[in-house]
């Protein structure tokens, strides 16, 4: 949801510092890449108990001229997770809606 983005924002700004990259992590361009992008076939957040963010997986379809440089059509997955909290199993709940997501998507 747009309301998701500075939650989304939080996170990905401190993977993107952690990174030392000066790409973009601001809430827009979350709401702009992830959340509102016409390649979304779903991106979907975690929320923990204080209903804070903890992280994001995105599925979008590789369009034509792509910055992954993949075959159009493919689905492309964005995984990001609160740095610290890796290998708890958020990325694998993820996955499973997420390729279920891509299979109804045809990508």
């Amino acid at each position: 949801m747009p309301d998701d983005a500075q939650g989304m924002s939080v996170v990905l700004s401190k993977i993107i510092k952690a990174w030392k990259s000066d790409r973009a992590s601001d809430p827009d361009y979350v709401r702009r890449f992830y959340i509102e992008d016409p390649d979304k076939i779903q991106c979907t957040v975690a929320v923990d108990e204080t209903n804070t963010i903890p992280g994001f997986q995105a599925l979008k379809r590789a369009a034509e001229g792509n910055i992954y440089d993949v075959a159009v059509g493919w689905g492309v997955i964005d995984t990001y997770v609160k740095l610290g909290l890796g290998r708890r199993g958020i990325g694998s709940a993820w996955f499973t809606a997420t390729k279920q997501a891509a299979q109804q998507a045809g990508a």
